[in-house]
């Protein structure tokens, strides 16, 4: 995940082909999704760190996606308890 250029696109796409509930996907994928929101934040970013939002915005969308659908399954399930 630390290298550059193709080593960490290779690097993102094995992280995301990794089976869904799989503990470490998980963690990785919200590490990634928090660098992800750092870089955005960042100004006057060099060509190498807009490479890397560039590689990570793929997990990180992938993480949002699941973390939202978390929060609606569990919304699904608290109202059904009430």
């Amino acid at each position: 995940m630390l290298g550059k250029g193709e080593t960490q696109r290779q690097a993102v796409s094995e992280l995301e082909k990794l089976p869904a509930g799989e503990p470490l996907r998980e963690e990785i994928l919200e590490l990634m999704a928090k660098w992800h929101i750092s870089l955005q934040k960042s100004e006057n970013l060099t060509q190498e760190a807009q490479e890397l939002l560039m590689n990570l915005s793929s997990a990180y969308l992938q993480w949002r996606e699941e973390t939202l659908q978390q929060g609606r399954q569990q919304g699904r399930q608290e109202g059904t308890l009430d």
